[in-house]
Parts: structure tokens; C-alpha cells; sequence
């Protein structure tokens, strides 16, 4: 497990995959491979790979895109259908799409290699707030999550839900969605209805509830609270706990690298993502600063690999820690 692999073996590990995903990207991407072509690099390093930002990934989607059969045309079509929602794009590929914090909105696709690490992850890096109720119910089979966030939309927390919904019906009884873009009237009456033991949300929606529940207006009894997508400040996770009285943890995802480890210092598992250095001549594991490309050895149909950071963040990539030292980390979209 690379949480628990020595420097050296993390090293290999990355530099392994790191080969794999630029071979990969200069054979099947006709973008990367003109644009190797025209630097005259026939062995591809990380230094040679161009800058590129999302306005010029998603202009060039099509040439980008190592399936020829992934068209962006089609893409905005599948996503323009809230049915299709968690379902897979072509029979084999889950897509999402961003808000566009940044300015440009982004369509991203994901293969089943790069969704089985994503499973990995989120398995590995949920913090264990109550552990021993995970030791007799590991599955949460018997917690009833609920999700408030914008629903109707592909967004990559939603379309996670949907399709555990649809590989595992059995959770459709215990894991709902509700969604943030109604009167809160009504969504202080949906969340009531539901009583969930999970809840899983933004930390201003967090906060919203939060203030609902100390006015006497919606009552109920969390036994954990999981927040992301935004920052959440020591002062909100004060207001939030107490009103709720119980743990609150918060992660943060990008859309193209999905789940980072809730903690402060930890932005990047350094066996899946890399920071370049500031030499033209070497790519090594190091400090990634507000903006900073960052290759994601992930999905081969969809390779980022030297792209501007989508969403800013201000971060620091170090050797992953086990799941249960993961403190909260605090950055924003």
C-alpha cells in the first residue's frame, strides 16, 4: 500500500506510473503527440510536456481525448440529461462536469482504471469517526447518509452517489439526496423526513443547518458530519458541532484528481500525482504552489499531465499518511 511504502519504493511506484501515463499520452493522444512531435522529443520526460491550460484542453477536447469515440459534442449531450446522472458514458465511462470556479467550466472523463483507484481512495482516506461502529457495520448499511448539494447537476459528487446507487441498489434505502437549490423551508422539511445518521454536505450548507437546528426548526441527530468542496474554518466546525453535537471532518476533490486526503498538509498522494520542481531539467515530488501543474497519472483516456491547475489551490505534496493520522485540510475551489 503506498500510504505505507518506504521513500524509495513511493519513488519507483510514481516514477513507474508516471512513464506508463506519458508513453500512453504520446501513442494514443493526437494533441500530445503534435505537440511532442514539434518539440522533436521522441522519449517524452515530464519537463518536455507543454503547459497547458483548460481553456486550450477543452477547445481541443476532441484531439485531446485518447478514445476516438469520446466526442465533446455527445459528452454535453449525455450531460444535459439529469437521467443520465451516475450512469456510464458509452456503457464504460463515468463523467462529470465542473461549476466553473475558474472561469471555464470543465467536462471530465473517467475510465474504469482511474475509477477503481478513485474507489481506493475515498475507501482508504475516510476518516473513522466512529470506528467501532465501521468494525460491525463496514459497509454503513445500516447509516442512513444523505447528501445536500446542487443534484441535478453532473457534478462529481453527485454522480459519485448516483452511481453507488446503481452498482449497489441495496444503498438506495440508505443513501439520498436532497437538494440545496429550494426554499430552505423545504429543505429543512426534506432533511427532517430523512433523519440521516451521515450527513454529507458543503461547509456553508453545513452552517446553514446548523443555524436551523439551534432555532428549533430542524431536528435532527447526525452521528457524524463529512464537509468539502469548500473551506471550513476552525470557527464554522465550532458552530456546526456544537449545534449538532457530534464529529465534523472536512475533504477536499478537484474534479480532475476527485478526492484529495483531509489534511492540512497533505494535497497529493505522491504515488498518483507530482509537483514539478523549478528546474527545466529534473521533475521530482516536490512543494506545489498556488497554481502549479501537476500531472495525474490516472485515467489514460482523459491524461492531464503538465496542465495550470484547474481549480487554485495552496497546497503541499508529501509522502501519504495512514488514514486514521489524516487531519482535516482546509483550501478552497
Amino acid at each position: 500500500m503506498a500510504s505505507r511504502a518506504s521513500a524509495e519504493a513511493l519513488a519507483a511506484l510514481r516514477e513507474g506510473r508516471l512513464a506508463a501515463l506519458l508513453a500512453s499520452a504520446s501513442r494514443r493522444s493526437p494533441l500530445y503527440r503534435r505537440l511532442l512531435k514539434a518539440r522533436g522529443t521522441a522519449q517524452p520526460r515530464l519537463q518536455d510536456m507543454p503547459i497547458m491550460r483548460k481553456a486550450e484542453l477543452m477547445r481541443c477536447f476532441d484531439e485531446w481525448c485518447t478514445d476516438p469515440e469520446v466526442r465533446l459534442d455527445a459528452l454535453r449531450r449525455f450531460i444535459a440529461e439529469p437521467a443520465n446522472i451516475g450512469t456510464p458514458f458509452l456503457g464504460r465511462y463515468i463523467v462529470w462536469e465542473s461549476s466553473g470556479s475558474s472561469g471555464e467550466p470543465g467536462v471530465f472523463v473517467q475510465d474504469a482504471k482511474a475509477m477503481a483507484v478513485y474507489d481506493a481512495l475515498e475507501a482508504l482516506r475516510k476518516p473513522d469517526l466512529r470506528p467501532f461502529q465501521r468494525l460491525f457495520d463496514p459497509w454503513m448499511m445500516a447509516e442512513r447518509v444523505v447528501f445536500v448539494g446542487a443534484v441535478g447537476g453532473h457534478f462529481a459528487s453527485t454522480v459519485s452517489i448516483e452511481r453507488l446507487r446503481l452498482l449497489n441498489p441495496v444503498l438506495s434505502n440508505s443513501l439520498s439526496s436532497v437538494s440545496f437549490l429550494q426554499p430552505i423551508e423545504r429543505l429543512v422539511a426534506e432533511r427532517q423526513a430523512h433523519a440521516p445518521t451521515v450527513l454529507t454536505t458543503y461547509p456553508s450548507a453545513a452552517v446553514l443547518l446548523a443555524g436551523e437546528s439551534l432555532a428549533g426548526r430542524l431536528k435532527i441527530e447526525p452521528k457524524e458530519i463529512l464537509t468539502g468542496g469548500e473551506t471550513l474554518s476552525p470557527a464554522m466546525r465550532a458552530f456546526v458541532q456544537d449545534a449538532f453535537g457530534c464529529p465534523v471532518v472536512n475533504s477536499y476533490g478537484t474534479s480532475e484528481f476527485f478526492r484529495s486526503p483531509p489534511n492540512a498538509d497533505t494535497a497529493i498522494c505522491t504515488s498518483k500525482a507530482i509537483g514539478p520542481s523549478s528546474s527545466r531539467s529534473t521533475a521530482t515530488a516536490t512543494p506545489c504552489r498556488r497554481g502549479q501543474p501537476a500531472p495525474r497519472p490516472c485515467s489514460r483516456t482523459w491524461p492531464i499531465i503538465f496542465s495550470r491547475s484547474f481549480a487554485t489551490t495552496s497546497a503541499t505534496v508529501s509522502r501519504c499518511k495512514p488514514a486514521r493520522a489524516l487531519a482535516d485540510r482546509h483550501c478552497r475551489c
